[in-house]
């Protein structure tokens, strides 16, 4: 009797320790630098939504192709924060149709004497931008006089040296990362290029999640947790 009863303990013990380690874990990577207030809201965001669905979330920085190349591939389970154009290079990446945040990219110069209007007006410059933003890749795959970086960081450094006449990054991160450089020379050109709405990709192997996560996005936003986040942070009001 005695045996039987520690062979239910124990087969009860494994059961129910078999059952809460078979939480799903999903892993997104990020091109996003973690030290930039909005990447640690936007990580805050993702992490609450899937907590709420029931998975946990590991989030993996790394350099920004890099990081669309393991998602797309199925290494990692998705990428955030991207443009709604992308499934176009990366068709084994799906779009989460709700978005996370704005980016309002601007070119930044030394030179405030430049007007910058489009991209097309970029073309007369020598032009800096951080490799695997697909837009600048898109809209500069004609333009000569041009540079890929690795982060924003170099490409900073590339105006404060004067080699490169102006930089493409977004505008509140690009602000951020000058304020801790200590480049005062360098300003962000208005109007922005462009302002992009900016969305959470997953790999089609888990596209069905998609509804799910959206309806789960739309409720952090709806109850106050999205902007508690965001104000936490001190970011550039990304959701307005």
């Amino acid at each position: 009797m005695k045996k039987i009863c520690l062979g239910l303990i124990l087969f009860l013990f494994l059961f129910f320790s078999s059952g809460s380690s078979a939480q799903t874990i999903l892993t997104f990577t990020t091109g996003d630098d973690q030290r930039h207030g909005r990447a640690k809201a936007m990580n805050a965001v993702l992490t609450e939504c899937f907590n709420r669905i029931g998975i946990r979330l590991n989030i993996t920085p790394m350099p920004s192709k890099r990081s669309l190349i393991n998602a797309d591939r199925g290494i990692e389970d998705g990428n955030f924060l991207r443009t709604d154009t992308l499934s176009y290079a990366f068709p084994n990446l799906v779009i989460v149709p709700e978005r996370l945040s704005v980016n309002r990219v601007v070119a930044f110069s030394k030179n405030e004497k430049i007007e910058i209007n489009d991209w097309k007006s970029l073309f007369q410059y020598h032009v800096a931008y951080v490799n695997g933003w697909k837009n600048c890749e898109r809209e500069l795959k004609d333009h000569n006089a041009k540079t890929a970086v690795k982060n924003e960081y170099l490409l900073f450094t590339l105006l404060e040296k004067n080699r490169a006449d102006v930089g493409i990054f977004g505008l509140s991160t690009g602000t951020e990362v000058l304020n801790k450089l200590g480049y005062n020379r360098i300003k962000a050109i208005e109007p922005p290029i462009v302002t992009n709405d900016l969305f959470l990709y997953v790999n089609k192997k888990h596209a069905a999640l998609i509804p799910k996560i959206v309806k789960t996005l739309q409720s952090i936003k709806q109850d106050g947790t999205y902007r508690n986040i965001v104000n936490q942070y001190h970011t550039d009001r990304p959701e307005n």
